[in-house]
């Protein structure tokens, strides 16, 4: 019998890798880069994050169990005006470097990439 994992298990390991990236990160943009690294980092890893464990949340308040589904639909959409309109205020009013913060932000992107090949390498199987 293979190894078995949970929905939850894997968002909390995509979760840890994102912090260890973004943490990486900024060590990095502390040691080698200017001030305004740290900010983008640290703002857009922040945003990033928020935004991986809502999307987690909701999704599997969408798929798994029973009930209304519709208003967790809702809610995703609204996440993502939501996660728009900070991203344009972040860049718009924070005092940062812009490719900082997009390396900070994609962080989260890396992790779920990083975590899926983890599951898939592994042979890891999925449940709810």
């Amino acid at each position: 019998m293979g190894l078995r994992m949970t929905a939850g298990a894997f968002l909390r390991l995509t979760a840890l890798v994102d912090a260890a990236l973004c943490a990486v990160a900024l060590v990095a943009a502390a040691v080698f880069g200017p001030g305004d690294w740290v900010v983008g980092i640290a703002a857009g890893g922040a945003l990033g994050a928020a935004n991986l464990l809502s999307l987690g949340w909701l999704c599997g308040r969408l798929l798994g169990g029973e009930g209304r589904k519709w208003p967790y639909g809702v809610l995703l959409g609204c996440k993502f005006a939501v996660l728009v309109t900070l991203v344009w205020a972040a860049i718009r009013f924070m005092p940062m470097d812009v490719v900082a913060f997009v390396i900070g932000l994609s962080a989260s992107g890396v992790a779920i990439v990083s975590a899926a090949g983890f599951v898939a390498v592994r042979n890891v199987e999925l449940t709810t």
